[in-house]
Order: C-alpha cells, then sequence, then structure tokens
C-alpha cells in the first residue's frame, strides 16, 4: 500500500532537514523511495526526544481505528525480535519496525489523516483522524481491512478513548475486566447478552463471568489480539448513561510467564523441544551403549546347521571377511535351498562385530525399521518412545505432532547415524592392513526378495526412499565394515545393481547354483554308502539343490528305497505344482489371477522339450508379454530364473520339479486334455480378435474410392491377412476336435 505523504512547499531547506511539529509527536520527514505524478514525496516517522513527558492521545472529536497485529511481518518475527533484544538493540528493532508501520499509511487513500499512533507492546497501531466520521467512512471503504507492508491485517473502529500508555508491569492478557463507572449514577447493568454483543465482534470467547455484587465482569478471548482490540476499542465507550472501564486481568510477571505457557500453541512446542532435548541428552548415549553391545558381541544362530555342505563357500567367505574392507558391496544371489543361507550362518556364528538384518519376513518400510532397530541393538526404540508420547498425549492433546514424529526416513537416517558412530568407536582397536582380523560383517538376508515386493506394493515412494538412504549409507560404509546384500530372486538383484548409487561403486557379484554331479556323488556315497551304479539313475532326478539332497538323505536313512524315495519327492513336486500352479489361492486371490493357467502349461511344455528358455522368448512366445505373470511363477518357487553368459534363461525351480513337469505332460492325460483344449480355444479366440479387426477396417474401406491404387493395396493385403487367419482358425478347431474326441 501507498506511504504517508505531506507535501511541502519548497523553502530553500533540504527535505531531510525539515521537521514538523504538532501538539504531541514530533517528525522527522524522510524521502521515500516511491515517486508519485513525478512529484517527491514524504512520509512520517513518529518518536520522542528524551525527557519529552507529553503522552500522545486520542483529542476529542477525533476518529480512530485500532489496526490489530501490525507489527507480525511473518512467522520470523519473534525471532527477529529475541535477536535485537539479546544484542541490547531492542529500541533499534522498535524503531525499524514502527518505521515500516507508519510508512503504509497515506493521506491520499486515508482521507483526513491526522496521525499515527504505535503502541509496540500490544502489537499495534491507533490510525487517528481528523473527525469520528471521516475513520468511519475509511473503516467502511478498506471493509475492515488494511495492508501494512504486504499483509493484510483487521481494522477495528475505536467506540471509546482508550487509555494509551507503557508502563512496564502491565502487559496485554486474554482475559479483560469490565466496569462500570459509577454505578450508582448509571441503569444499565452488566449482563452475558449485553457483554457478548459488545465484545465478540472482536474474536472468538471463551466465557463470560459477570459479578453483579460487584458490577464486574470477566470476558476471556481466544486469543491475545482479539482481547487486545477490545480493550483498546471499548474502553471508556458510553451506553445510554452508563460508561465502561476496560482494562487487563492484572496479574504479576510470574503469573502472566505462566498465562503465556497456558497457551497451546506456546506449550505444545516448548515440551516438544524439552523432550527432543532429552532424547538428545539421554536417549543418544544410551543407544549407541546398547548398539555397541550387540555389535561387539556379534551375531549367534539358535540351531546352527551341523551339515559340512557348502563349506567352501564358509571357508572363501572367512577368509574374505578376515581381511581388511575395501570399499566394496558384496552381493549374493542363490535359489532357495542351494544352501545360501546356510554358510552365511556359519560365516556370521559367534563372530565379533557381526550384524545379520533378516528381511525375507518384512512386508512393510515399518517392518524393516523395527527388525533393522531389532538386529543392530538400537534401544529405546522408536516404538517404545512413541508408546510414551502416546501415554503423554492423553494429558497433552497435540504432542506427538511436535515430539519424534519422525518419518520412517528420518528414522532409518538416525540408526545408521548411530551404527556409523559404534562402527568409528570400535574401529580403532582394529590392526592396520593387511593384517587379519574379525573385521565387521552387515549382511541384509533376503534382501532381494524385500525388494521385489516393495517394488510392486502399495508404499514404492515411501521404500524407494528408504532404499535410497540404505543405498546412500552403504556406499561410505563398505570403507569400515562389509556389507552384504543376499537373496534368492534375480529381480531383485537386478533392481539392486542398477542403482545409480551402486553403479559408482565396486561391486561383488556371487551367483551360487546347485551342486554338480560329482559333488552330489561323493556326498550320497559318503552319507548312505550307495554305490556309483545305484546313484546313476538316482542323481539325475534328484539333482543338486541341497535342501532336496538333505530330504533325499534323511528319508533314505529312515529306511525307505532310494529309488521310491525318488519317485516319492517326484511325485511331491508334481502335487505341489498342480496346487500353486492350476489352484488354490495364487489362482483365486481377491486381488485377481497372477498368471492365466493356459500361459503356464505352454511354458511347462516348453521348458520340457528345451529343459531352458530364455526369458524374453517365453516371455512373449507364452505370457504375451505378461511380465507381472511371469514374475510371480518365479516368485512362487514353480520356475527360476538364472543367468547365463549374461542373459536371463528360466529353468523349473529344481530337478524335482523339471520331473514333476515332465509327468504333467506325458503322465497326467486328464491334466493334459483339459489344458490342450483350454489352450485351442484361447488361440482361437486370439485368431478371430484379430479376424474381427480386419474385418471391421476393410468395412470401412468399401466407403473409400475404389480407384485410390493405395487403398486397393491395402484391401488386398487385409484379404490376404483374413485367408490366413481362417486357415489358423479352421485347423485349431480342427484340433480341438480332436482332442474333445480323445
Amino acid at each position: 500500500m501507498s506511504q504517508l505523504l505531506y507535501r511541502f512547499s519548497s523553502n530553500g531547506r533540504h527535505p531531510n532537514d525539515f521537521i514538523a511539529s504538532n501538539s504531541h509527536l514530533r517528525t522527522i520527514i524522510r524521502p521515500n523511495i516511491a515517486h508519485k505524478e513525478g512529484k517527491k514525496s514524504y512520509a512520517t516517522l513518529p518518536f520522542k526526544d528524551e525527557g519529552e513527558n507529553k503522552v500522545p492521545k486520542i483529542k476529542d472529536g477525533q476518529g480512530a481505528i485500532w489496526i490489530s497485529k501490525a507489527y507480525f511481518f511473518g512467522r520470523f518475527t519473534g525471532i527477529e525480535r529475541i535477536f535485537h533484544n539479546m544484542m541490547g538493540k531492542r529500541a533499534e528493532f522498535v524503531r525499524k519496525k514502527q518505521e515500516i508501520v507508519t510508512n503504509s499509511f497515506d493521506e491520499m487513500i486515508f482521507p483526513g489523516l491526522r496521525n499515527v499512533i504505535p503502541s509496540f507492546k500490544e502489537g499495534g497501531c491507533f490510525v487517528v483522524f481528523v473527525s469520528k466520521d471521516q475513520a468511519k467512512q475509511v473503516l467502511s471503504s478498506t471493509k475492515g481491512k488494511v495492508e501494512i507492508n504486504g499483509i493484510e491485517k483487521n481494522a477495528y473502529y475505536v467506540q471509546g478513548r482508550p487509555f494509551i500508555e507503557d508502563l512496564s508491569h502491565v502487559h496485554p492478557q486474554h482475559s479483560l475486566i469490565v466496569e462500570i463507572v459509577d454505578p450508582a449514577k448509571s441503569v444499565q447493568r452488566l449482563s452475558n447478552e449485553l457483554l457478548y454483543n459488545e465484545f465478540r465482534v472482536f474474536g472468538k470467547l471463551q466465557n463470560i463471568k459477570v459479578d453483579a455484587k460487584r458490577e464486574t465482569a470477566t470476558i476471556t478471548f481466544s486469543s491475545l489480539s482479539s482481547a487486545i482490540s477490545g480493550r483498546n476499542c471499548l474502553h471508556m465507550k458510553t451506553i445510554g448513561d452508563t460508561k465502561f472501564n476496560v482494562k487487563y486481568d492484572p496479574v504479576t510477571r510470574i503469573q502472566h510467564l505462566m498465562e503465556q505457557l497456558k497457551n497451546p500453541k506456546i506449550l505444545i512446542p516448548l515440551l516438544g523441544i524439552l523432550i527432543s532435548s532429552s532424547i538428545y541428552l539421554l536417549v543418544g548415549p544410551a543407544r549407541i551403549t546398547s548398539v555397541t553391545q550387540k555389535v561387539t558381541r556379534g551375531h549367534k544362530e539358535d540351531h546352527l546347521p551341523t551339515s559340512e555342505m557348502r563349506d567352501d563357500l564358509f571357508i572363501s567367505y572367512q577368509k574374505k571377511f578376515r581381511t581388511a574392507p575395501d570399499g566394496s558391496i558384496t552381493i549374493i544371489t542363490g535359489t532357495s535351498g542351494t544352501g545360501k543361507s546356510l554358510f552365511l550362518k556359519k560365516v556370521l556364528q559367534n563372530r565379533r562385530f557381526s550384524v545379520r538384518v533378516d528381511c525375507r519376513s518384512i512386508k512393510t518400510v515399518n517392518d524393516f525399521i523395527e527388525v533393522f532397530g531389532d538386529s543392530i541393538g538400537f534401544s529405546p526404540s522408536f516404538s517404545s518412545l512413541n508408546t510414551v508420547i502416546n501415554w503423554l498425549e492423553s494429558f497433552i492433546p497435540g504432542l506427538k505432532k511436535t515430539a519424534l514424529s519422525q518419518s520412517t526416513k528420518i528414522q532409518l537416517q538416525s540408526m545408521l547415524r548411530t551404527l556409523d558412530q559404534v562402527l568409528f568407536l570400535v574401529g580403532a582397536s582394529f590392526p592396520g592392513l593387511g593384517r587379519e582380523f574379525d573385521y565387521p560383517v552387515i549382511v541384509f538376508d533376503g534382501f532381494h526378495e524385500m525388494l521385489d515386493s516393495w517394488e510392486k506394493g502399495s508404499e514404492i515412494e515411501k521404500s524407494r526412499e528408504l532404499i535410497e538412504t540404505l543405498l546412500g549409507w552403504a556406499v561410505p560404509s563398505s570403507q569400515r565394515s562389509h556389507i552384504v546384500f543376499t537373496g534368492e530372486n534375480i529381480f531383485g538383484e537386478e533392481m539392486l545393481l542398477t542403482h545409480p548409487f551402486l553403479r559408482r561403486s565396486k561391486i561383488n557379484v556371487h551367483h551360487i547354483h546347485d551342486l554338480p554331479y560329482n559333488d552330489v556323488s561323493k556326498l550320497l556315497r559318503k552319507h548312505l554308502k550307495l554305490s556309483e551304479e545305484e546313484l546313476k539313475p538316482i542323481i539325475p532326478s534328484l539333482g543338486g539343490r541341497i535342501s532336496d539332497i538333505e530330504a533325499f538323505i534323511s528319508r533314505v536313512n529312515s529306511g525307505s528305497k532310494p529309488t521310491d524315495v525318488v519317485h516319492e519327492m517326484i511325485s511331491d513336486a508334481e502335487t505341489t505344482i498342480r496346487n500353486t500352479g492350476f489352484g488354490g489361492k495364487f489362482l483365486t486371490a481377491s486381488s485377481g489371477k497372477k498368471w492365466n493357467p493356459v500361459h503356464l502349461w505352454k511354458a511347462i511344455k516348453a521348458i520340457v522339450e528345451n529343459h531352458s528358455v530364455r526369458y524374453d522368448e517365453l516371455l512373449f512366445l507364452c505370457f504375451n508379454g505378461d511380465n507381472e505373470a511371469l514374475q510371480s511363477l518365479v516368485t512362487n518357487k514353480i520356475f527360476t530364473a538364472e543367468k547365463l553368459n549374461g542373459v536371463l534363461y528360466i529353468f523349473a525351480f529344481s530337478s524335482l520339479y523339471y520331473k514333476g513337469m515332465e509327468k504333467l505332460v506325458k503322465e497326467s492325460p486328464k491334466l493334459k486334455r483339459g489344458l490342450d483344449i483350454a489352450e485351442k480355444k484361447a488361440d482361437i479366440a486370439k485368431d478371430m480378435d484379430e479376424i474381427n479387426k480386419i474385418e471391421d477396417e476393410l468395412a470401412k474401406l468399401q466407403d473409400h474410392d475404389t480407384h485410390n491404387s493405395s487403398i486397393e493395396n491395402r484391401k488386398s493385403h487385409l484379404f490376404l491377412q483374413l485367408a490366413h487367419f481362417n486357415a489358423r482358425v479352421e485347423k485349431k478347431e480342427n484340433d480341438l476336435r480332436a482332442i474333445e474326441k480323445t
């Protein structure tokens, strides 16, 4: 808004030296930056000289409006005030704010403007006019809103004669005391209705208490600014023959402070700061101590496998982890049952400075925060502290929004920061480079599956933020500890390897496969005392999956014949494929089918015929490009995906599953007949869709110019396609009838 202007004729003196005086204010006139109509304009900056005893007041006959919150110019005004008070520059701060407020009024827009009386203690100012009519006219034209420094402020008409003071022991309060000046001569009496009608216009009221004996009333406002406006506008107002005295409820400085603390806007943030400070000063060291004890004590398994299988990997990684970290990150991927977790448990068992984070059962981001905190010994945890905050919330509503209302990202950053501090502290006792030692090892087991499930879940943005935080920590932390991510999901591994943070890092990728034929033969001869001749028909069906080998050894040692055990295990695999692939919860889930049984049947026949098929070929030949369906079959352990020379191939989940699929195709005529019929019908329906599209296009082309060569060529091409698809449909219908007759 424009500024208050006083125009002076040229008198030979510099404008900066011009002094204007009135009965109670002395004003120095300074040139304003703004210019109007090509002329210089000047603004008044009122202040009192030292020793001047005259008090500003509103004279009889003059009108005034009260501007509420005139000195509040944004969220940093309070901080700015505290800073100036600390620097001993309160007077400069007050003068600066008064200058901004005073310069915001223009007599061109406010006709009859007399002067501006600031009341810095109350956060507002009186704008005085020559007459009451002019004050009312200005208030009406501005609709009760005045703009100061670009911010709209509420304006109210001063109905009485305000008491303008700067007493140091009188502070604005939410409560006002209303008294009748001369009760003996007054007919009007105080009532709730009268007081409500008079004071409600300034803001919401909390309570009105009338003391009939003393002829006084206490009015409490919801906001302090409303109480200030009510006091300044209604003090000494006359209604009929009754004059009212309005003053703040008198309290001591301590009572004033306690009154301020009762305000939730002050109390709740203050408690939040105190609780956060307590956490930093008390909980922080406790967490460091707890994590140090957990990491130093190392990882312990309740039931450590005694099998010697995968001892080659155990020895290899035991040696690797006893060398100093070199800044590389290890990624281990292996299908379920290949012995990945087996050798890792052996490596970590009773090893100091080791952490294993079991991610296999994690479904949500909050689950990861809880599991990771438990794994590193982060105590007290965020959940336990939030329990305390929830209890306090019952006494102090709104506290939880201020204290510990941290996102999962901030919580994870706090835990990682604590873990880094611990690794730095314990690292001081480590030997130099080139010497063997149990250096810290942090393993995220099942990380690939968690990553893949999050990417397909409902918390995508939240999970990506958390993964970015975790990997952003892992890259620099790999200089202090061995960081290992493991899993069985090749798709999760791909997402991990392609993450921007890991692209620039040194990565060691290790794929764990089934045991080769010779190793399986040695194990079975050692544990079962079987001859090579007895093993020849068994091993190709059993395969090199460690979990299958252990189950086979256990059943044979229980007294069953080896050949019978293999046949039983193949039958079990066939049953699992039937239940999981062609029936059960995976096909009837409320979210819909994850794969089509016809597509699965095509894929099984392709696997049985070729043993393995490239992922991209199987995706489009059998699944019509449905990537989610094919990946779901891998995730649900019907197929497995492995890389050979950088190319992704699809296999049966294990050798037993391959034999089970072979049995389905060759030895299950009823199932084969039903699925073949469904496959033919699906193929016919697909071709019929193409025929319908061709016929629709031909119908549209019939209306075009028959002499157009390009249209004729297109029609000829469509007729050839139509004949081709009709022939295909006819052949498939013949095949379908032949299958149905069998």
